[in-house]
């Protein structure tokens, strides 16, 4: 996606003020990544969770 980081934020926080909810569903991968956006979806969350366990690293649990 193209634009500045501010242009970024823009969009963003026009989803939140549309006229209804906006879904984010939460991608594992850059290849789940690719099809959630194909699929339309205009906001991914990352989950540094999901990104560690697809790498094979392990959590650090506090």
């Amino acid at each position: 996606m193209a634009g500045s980081q501010a242009d970024r934020a823009r969009r963003f926080a026009a989803l939140h003020q549309g006229p209804g909810a906006f879904v984010m569903p939460n991608p594992w991968d850059a290849g789940s990544a690719r099809m959630l956006a194909a699929l339309g979806f205009q906001a991914l969350p990352t989950s540094s969770g999901a990104s560690a366990a697809v790498l094979g690293r392990a959590m650090e649990r506090t």
